[in-house]
């Protein structure tokens, strides 16, 4: 683990060394939701980060305090939130979880989602949207913002990427300071998942936060949140692949013509966006953004 880590925290660029071609059928787990008035007026499409399932998006803590499903749904929106591949109820490769479950295959499973939705043919949806908008957070915006640039027609209509736009290169007045994302798996201090006992069932290649601390160190700001939530958020956590960690990436600093931009900070949170105080600025700005652009 220690090499993992390491090696994690020195990365200059992918990991990838050549592409494969995988054919296969997933069987993927989601949630989808309406208003009590049926439909709504457009269709969001949540991808969760790693680390977590769907449940990120409609945690149950504190009668539902911190769903950001509910305030879509008061806003009119449908919601179809979904576990990624190799993560929560969707299937995982029980030998591949290293050459497998990596951002290209899981952008292909979220574009093929997508297109289902869009014609009403996924069981379970047969609500037909004209608007579709896809939202993500931390690695869920990754592969957003990916299925965007691969397929620019007819497949999104908006993207809100949160827990997304972190620097990679820290400076001060000038001066380096080093990279932002080692950060993220020095303080995880990652473990081989099945060394939990509610993971024992993971092959290895799968790793996961140690403990609490470890989960706070990443996802939490001082002063920001309830204490009582850190208990149920890391038992809610879910593993995540050396494959995926391995092949992130930064995005380059381009966007499309005619794009429609907001950049919102939102102070005082950190990186778990959904499980702090602020969580209802966050749901207000992706929505009121949203709304002015169904």
């Amino acid at each position: 683990m220690t090499r993992l880590v390491t090696t994690l925290t020195s990365l200059a660029c992918l990991a990838t060394s050549a592409y494969d071609t995988i054919s296969d059928t997933f069987t993927m787990a989601a949630t989808y939701c309406e208003p009590d008035s049926g439909p709504g007026k457009a269709l969001q499409i949540l991808t969760h980060g790693v680390g977590f399932d769907r449940t990120y998006w409609d945690f149950g803590f504190h009668d539902y305090n911190y769903s950001y499903v509910e305030a879509a749904l008061d806003e009119n929106y449908s919601t179809f939130a979904y576990d990624r591949l190799g993560v929560g109820q969707s299937s995982a490769p029980s030998d591949e979880p290293i050459a497998e479950i990596q951002p290209w295959l899981e952008i292909e499973s979220l574009y093929n989602l997508t297109v289902q939705l869009r014609e009403a043919v996924l069981p379970g949806v047969s609500a037909r949207y004209d608007k579709v908008f896809h939202v993500g957070h931390s690695f869920g915006s990754r592969l957003t913002y990916n299925l965007a640039a691969k397929y620019p027609e007819g497949v999104s209509d908006g993207l809100a990427l949160t827990g997304f736009s972190h620097v990679s290169l820290l400076n001060v007045n000038g001066t380096p300071l080093g990279l932002v994302g080692p950060y993220f798996p020095m303080g995880a201090n990652f473990i081989n998942a099945r060394a939990l006992a509610q993971f024992d069932g993971f092959p290895d290649g799968y790793v996961a936060f140690s403990n609490e601390r470890a989960l706070h160190n990443d996802f939490f700001a001082p002063g920001n949140f309830d204490p009582a939530i850190l208990g149920p958020a890391f038992d809610a956590t879910q593993p995540m692949t050396v494959g995926e960690l391995l092949t992130l990436n930064n995005p380059a600093n381009c966007f499309f013509s005619n794009t429609t931009i907001k950049v919102k900070i939102i102070d005082k949170a950190a990186h778990g966006i959904n499980f702090e105080y602020t969580a209802g600025e966050f749901y207000a700005e992706v929505l009121n953004f949203l709304n002015a652009n169904v």
